[in-house]
């Protein structure tokens, strides 16, 4: 196993070719000879910071964020998700910064400049910039990413099946279970 940065396309070509023994990405448009395992289902949720108007709530909806400037985590992945959540509500947001970690982001809505939509959550609830930030759950089911580790068909080394079965017992974990927003 090794550590890298794909994207899901190419994470599992990188998977297929042999290069990797296993990934962990948002489960969609899985190639063939590639046996997944679900992780985690993230819904989306608001980051706001400590204090914003759209926290007063303990639920909002995507209409109601799109009120307020918006910071979209800009990665291959969670743009066309961002804009999928939106457009299937008829909704344009204001956008006013783009950024290319989770992250800055954070520090961004800390610091005041907007709000996000993010799927999954650290475990604090303070930007790096020690700003403090809330997460506010949808007051409607929306679609949420399907984090799944994936390995390609056949029998897996052990010590692929010895990550895998620490992943899966990782994952059931009360700690694990924070990282999703509350509904």
């Amino acid at each position: 196993m090794r550590d890298g940065c794909h994207y899901n396309v190419s994470a599992q070509e990188t998977l297929l070719a042999g290069q990797l023994d296993v990934i962990l990405f948002a489960g969609q448009d899985v190639r063939r000879g590639i046996v997944t395992t679900d992780v985690l289902d993230l819904p989306p949720y608001v980051l706001a910071p400590e204090g914003h108007e759209i926290t007063s709530s303990k639920q909002t909806t995507l209409s109601a964020a799109a009120r307020y400037q918006i910071i979209l985590l800009d990665k291959l992945t969670a743009r066309p998700r961002f804009n999928a959540l939106f457009g299937s509500e008829g909704i344009t947001p204001n956008i006013v910064a783009y950024a290319d970690s989770t992250e800055m982001v954070r520090g961004l809505v800390g610091a005041g400049v907007g709000i996000a939509v993010l799927s999954m959550r650290p475990l604090i609830d303070r930007s790096n910039g020690d700003d403090s930030l809330c997460a506010v759950p949808p007051s409607c089911e929306l679609p949420q990413i399907n984090l799944v580790l994936a390995r390609a068909e056949g029998r897996p080394r052990r010590l692929v099946t010895e990550f895998i079965d620490r992943l899966n017992g990782w994952a059931q974990r009360d700690e694990t279970r924070q990282l999703i927003a509350p509904p």
